[in-house]
């Protein structure tokens, strides 16, 4: 029987009901325990004491029975060391019986899946086949496959009563050296409940509960969100109504065999199908909405690969892409091509469309010319958070750094400044003069960059790469699509440049593209 595991505090459902409100299936999986407490009205039933002092191979409390299955695992008491909290440890191929005296209808546990991997002794990732009984009938049955050193809960509410589980370790690796003896599995305290507080309905059959079901009333095994509301929920057709032709557009994508699946983000590709090579892949970062997938670049091996490019420059650009080029940036006035990497100046639609954490710039001609960070809360899209104004400049280095850039052989890298950070809307915090980049991001700066790197007064001397990256601005009013300043010697590349530009400074880097993941 196939169970449906929804993580991470969701509630794990396999709702097909019968007419009479029931389960089509005899049990549904809960991995959070507070939903499990909720619709179960379980109690605490057996608190294992420290696991040093059990020493037979089978414990009892309150009419619960742990003990051995099979006649294969190891006494309980066997173990290699303890974890608080989970007093219950057992090292060894864990297969486990829990009997009750009594008859319940739903049971919790909290497992811990120690990762034993440590060099001396190589078991483990147990994954566990559970079997739900009543006296030798077998009602249900679960795999489930914990995550490895964190904490699972594991609920089960049956509408047919129980009274016993087994646990069989499946699939789980054994050390040669230590045999099946040394990697540890942790049980928890245990939970249980002789009734269920409530039915849980699914009055359109739509496959989501009435409790979570937004959207009540649609059609049986209508497609739905998880609020149970209509994967439709706007102008597909894109003419300013909902009509017929929305309709058979559906229709259409409903009964079409895709050839091959769309994902929101060359991250998303990556993560189904880790052969993915660099090149041109079809996203739809949306999903099934107004916009329609569309091709771009995917970097699947630069810095772990899944990186969606966004942006390219040659290096030249004084007009587009700068920190004045409102167009580009505030009006996404895209420009160029974003399914390759030819060099030219370019803005794509995954500035306004795709989710990421991560940032790189790199060059297009070598790919190990890099600097990459990561910010520590995901962004919606990179538009809203150049729109705010805000500077973001929580930025980590993960890869490469800004001496690994690709310059122009004529052109010194600069110092490495002791304060450096990276973000978006940065700047060299130094100036006493007011620096406006597109009209809505201030600093007291000599430079600004709308993507890249900066640092603070501390980092700035003479000499230091202070900042830059993808749309330049200075206090003078000069203007890069992707260059940076070094203190000293501004934009240019030397000393004497800069004086012949008269202070606007000449082109310092190969073209590079911007990437997010």
């Amino acid at each position: 029987m196939k169970i449906w595991i929804v993580n991470l505090f969701n509630l794990l459902i396999f709702l097909i009901l019968t007419s009479n409100n029931l389960y089509a299936n005899n049990t549904s999986i809960f991995t959070s325990k507070e939903l499990f407490m909720q619709y179960s009205g379980a109690t605490l039933k057996v608190s294992f004491p420290e696991t040093k002092e059990i020493n037979t191979t089978s414990y009892v409390e309150n009419g619960i029975t742990m003990s051995q299955g099979n006649g294969l695992g190891n006494a309980i008491n066997e173990y290699t060391d303890k974890i608080d909290g989970y007093e219950f440890a057992v090292n060894g191929p864990e297969h486990i019986n829990i009997d009750f005296s009594f008859d319940i209808n739903a049971f919790g546990i909290t497992l811990y899946d120690k990762n034993s991997d440590d060099g001396s002794c190589l078991a483990s990732d147990s994954k566990f086949d559970i079997i739900i009984k009543y006296n030798d009938n077998i009602i249900d049955n679960v795999q489930i496959d914990p995550p490895i050193d964190e904490a699972f809960f594991l609920g089960i509410i049956s509408l047919k009563s129980f009274n016993k589980i087994e646990f069989r370790e499946i699939g789980a690796k054994i050390d040669e050296n230590y045999g099946d003896h040394c990697e540890d599995d942790f049980f928890g305290t245990i939970f249980t409940s002789e009734s269920i507080m409530c039915v849980i309905n699914d009055s359109d059959n739509d496959g989501i509960i009435d409790q979570w079901d937004m959207c009540p009333g649609t059609p049986k095994n209508s497609p739905v969100f998880s609020d149970g509301c209509h994967i439709v929920r706007g102008d597909i057709s894109n003419n300013g109504k909902l009509d017929i032709e929305d309709s058979l557009i559906i229709l259409k994508v409903l009964t079409t065999e895709k050839e091959a699946e769309i994902y929101r983000s060359c991250k998303e590709i990556l993560e189904n199908d880790d052969s993915a090579e660099d090149g041109t892949y079809k996203i739809d970062p949306d999903g099934f909405d107004n916009n329609p997938p569309f091709e771009v670049y995917c970097d699947m091996t630069s810095a772990g690969g899944g990186w969606t490019l966004v942006a390219k420059s040659t290096g030249k650009e004084i007009t587009k892409l700068t920190g004045d080029d409102k167009n580009s940036w505030l009006q996404k006035e895209y420009l160029g091509d974003i399914s390759n990497l030819d060099e030219e100046t370019a803005l794509g639609q995954t500035y306004e469309s795709v989710l990421f954490k991560d940032m790189m710039i790199r060059s297009i001609e070598d790919s190990t010319k890099l600097i990459a960070w990561s910010h520590p809360n995901p962004i919606s899209n990179l538009y809203v958070a150049v729109k705010s104004g805000k500077s973001k400049n929580d930025g980590v280095l993960i890869a490469g750094g800004i001496d690994s850039l690709l310059y122009l052989s004529d052109c010194t890298i600069g110092g490495i400044p002791s304060d450096i950070y990276y973000g978006i809307l940065v700047t060299d915090g130094q100036n006493s003069t007011t620096l406006t980049s597109l009209g809505i991001f201030s600093t007291k700066g000599w430079i600004n960059s709308v993507i890249g790197w900066g640092s603070k007064s501390v980092g700035y001397q003479s000499g230091n790469n202070v900042s830059g990256g993808f749309g330049i601005k200075t206090t003078n009013n000069s203007l890069w699509g992707f260059s940076r300043h070094v203190h000293g010697m501004g934009n240019g590349c030397n000393l004497t440049k800069w004086a012949q530009s008269k202070n606007v400074g000449n082109q310092v880097f190969k073209s590079h593209a911007l990437f997010i993941r």
